[in-house]
């Protein structure tokens, strides 16, 4: 080879090396993990995702839209405005809400129904400073209960009592964790987990390429939301997850009984059962958050029920016996809590 094929060669062979640097450092991230935290409808939330940019615009994109649809502490809410009846359209945030709520309701036998809002508020839990109750105020209110009572019709919602309110605090947290997870998929996210304020939607895996791993709170009577110990952990995915136990929101009676926030639709009045807690595991959070708080109403027996005839819902229930020990109960279907 003569010097002047010798020097293309190397010209070449140069070039092509430069060419291999360029594209290696001109490469776009492929992905890497995002965490976002922050505070929510009064409540802590996280987020994680395995992704190419940052969706944090996105994310509070997702809140806000759910907010300003079905916060009933949100004044210039849609649910704000037919609660009071300023307005009797619905978006479409809203008509979903109702529709799957009649739905829960019918599964629950009516120990979930968001039109119970007058009634937790009579109890101390809502918006309004009020004073206990009565069996003849709850009987007052009980004639408001009902999303049977409420209907959407052409885009219009159709209250038979128009005093009837609507509140969606029991299902909200678990809507807006799939609609956050949804909105990360629709981009391209196979692997997130987005928790709010305790209710969790899941995806994929964790950074660790594992099931994620899931934690349940011994349920401690505990005005600190802080103050938390695990009780059991378990791992799974492409679900949603939901927590309901009275031992953080109550109040204490004059005679100092602790009651929950969590009030029963049939009677009116807040429901002590044998169950401490209730954890749910459904294909999506809303559905996850709904039955986790009806569990509370129903308790253990009738709880199990329910989840015998949905098959893809599995239940683990905290329990205490006589001396107080407590007792964990998982539902037939549940086989990570029998390893």
């Amino acid at each position: 080879m003569d010097d002047k094929k010798k020097y293309r060669a190397l010209l070449l062979a140069g070039l092509g090396v430069v060419g291999l640097v360029l594209v290696f450092v001109l490469q776009p991230e492929r992905g890497k993990w995002w965490r976002h935290s922050g505070v929510v409808w009064a409540t802590e939330y996280h987020i994680q995702y395995y992704g190419d940019r940052d969706y944090s615009d996105s994310i509070l994109e997702v809140f806000r839209r759910v907010e300003m649809s079905v916060s009933a502490f949100a004044h210039e809410s849609t649910v704000s405005k037919i609660n009071d009846n300023r307005s009797d359209s619905v978006d479409a945030v809203m008509a979903y809400m109702i529709e799957r709520s009649h739905e829960l309701c019918r599964i629950t036998g009516g120990a979930f129904d968001p039109t119970v809002r007058p009634l937790v508020n009579a109890w101390g839990f809502g918006d309004d400073d009020m004073a206990l109750p009565d069996t003849s105020q709850v009987d007052s209110l009980l004639r408001l209960v009902g999303i049977d009572k409420v209907k959407v019709v052409a885009g219009k919602v159709v209250k038979q009592n128009p005093a009837t309110q609507l509140d969606f605090s029991a299902i909200a947290k678990g809507f807006g964790c799939d609609e956050v997870v949804r909105m990360l998929k629709r981009n391209g996210v196979e692997d997130c987990l987005v928790e709010v304020g305790g209710e969790i939607a899941m995806a994929g895996r964790n950074s660790e390429r594992k099931l994620w791993r899931i934690s349940i709170d011994t349920p401690e009577y505990s005005a600190d939301s802080v103050s938390r110990a695990s009780m059991l952990a378990f791992s799974m995915s492409d679900c949603g997850v939901a927590t309901s136990g009275n031992y953080r929101n109550y109040r204490t009676a004059a005679d100092g009984t602790p009651y929950g926030h969590i009030i029963d639709p049939v009677t009116g009045f807040p429901r002590q059962t044998d169950v401490l807690s209730a954890t749910v595991c459904a294909p999506d959070c809303t559905t996850a958050d709904a039955l986790a708080t009806a569990f509370m109403v129903l308790g253990l027996e009738r709880s199990q029920a329910i989840v015998d005839a949905n098959p893809d819902v599995k239940a683990v229930f905290i329990t205490a016996d006589k001396s107080g020990s407590l007792k964990t109960v998982f539902s037939k279907n549940w086989s990570e809590g029998k390893r």
